[in-house]
This record gives structure tokens, sequence and C-alpha cells, in this order.
């Protein structure tokens, strides 16, 4: 995967039914990562096609500094859990 924050997807019916969505945390652009991320855990097969984007000429950036300490924030915890694994796991079941 080249680009995890790429802006058009399409995801399979049978993956989505594999997914746990309410579990996903992220609320701005990391969710883009996170469903990657799980799709990846799910054992889906991602495909990139490449398009391009033209810069924006109007309008302004729905970008924020909550959206990227979020994304940062999600992807530090997903690396850690990956290095010391069990990690999620010990955590889905202290939320039940």
């Amino acid at each position: 995967m080249a680009d995890a924050t790429a802006g058009f997807r399409c995801y399979a019916a049978p993956l989505l039914e594999r997914l746990d969505l309410d579990a996903v945390r992220a609320e701005g652009y990391g969710f883009q990562i996170e469903m990657t991320y799980e799709s990846r855990k799910a054992g889906a097969t991602i495909l990139e096609v490449p398009i391009r984007f033209v810069d924006r000429v109007e309008g302004e950036s729905k970008m924020s500094t909550f959206i990227v300490v979020e994304a940062l924030g999600l992807v530090t915890l997903w690396g850690l859990e990956r290095l010391f694994g069990g990690f999620r796991h010990s955590r889905q079941v202290a939320r039940v």
C-alpha cells in the first residue's frame, strides 16, 4: 500500500460483514487509515488504482489539528499493538 490516506475506497460487502465497524475509533481522515489497517488484518486484498487530483482552487481544507493528532495517535497505537501483540484484545475485553 503506497498511500493509506487515498480518498476513494471500495469495500466488498463480505469484508464489511467481517469487520467490527462499531469498533472503528477514528472520526477524521484517520478513518481511511483505520479501515485499511483493519481490512488488511481481516485478510483483504488491497489494490491501488492511481488517480490524479487537481490542486484545490476554491474553499478551505477540512484538515484540523484534531484530525492530525487523532491519526498520529491511532497509527502509533496500532504500531504498539503489532509490536507487543495482544494489546488490542485486552482493551476490547476491558470495555465490555
